[in-house]
């Protein structure tokens, strides 16, 4: 993986969540939704500020307690499913400073390498939703009522 400054999600319609020690992100365009955790849940935040792969490897080494080195060679093919799927794009812009929310965990967390797991079970019902039907007059719209002939 070449080189980069960092990564942003790859459109305006990818939607995530944190709850607790998971990620929750749903591709709108695709009705895909994936589930990131543990690493690959700190992995994704520290991704989307736009901080540079070896800080976001030096993030989760500390938190982890692991080697820099091994959580980065864990890291780079997680990164290239995130941007197969669609999820993240690499960009150039300046990077943040890592830094890692403090999440006191109840227990010392267990390093396991960052894995995007993917669930398309409800690829339809995601792309029914009229929501992605919206035009200027908004949503829900009411259906005009048909004419008598």
């Amino acid at each position: 993986m070449p080189t980069l400054s960092g990564f942003s999600a790859a459109h305006a319609e990818i939607a995530h969540e944190r709850v607790e020690d998971e990620v929750i992100v749903i591709n709108l365009r695709t009705g895909a939704y994936f589930s990131l955790i543990g690493a690959a849940a700190d992995a994704w935040d520290l991704l989307l500020t736009r901080t540079a792969l070896d800080d976001v490897a030096a993030a989760i080494a500390g938190r982890y307690r692991v080697e820099v080195a091994t959580v980065r060679t864990d890291l780079e093919p997680f990164v290239r499913s995130l941007v197969d799927e669609g999820l993240l794009v690499a960009t150039d812009a300046t990077p943040t400073a890592a830094a890692l929310a403090d999440q006191a965990p109840a227990v010392e967390p267990t390093y396991r390498p960052p894995m995007l797991e993917k669930y398309d079970d409800m690829e339809e019902l995601l792309l029914l939703d009229p929501i992605h039907e919206v035009d200027e007059a908004g949503w829900p719209v009411v259906a005009a009522e048909p004419a008598d002939g």
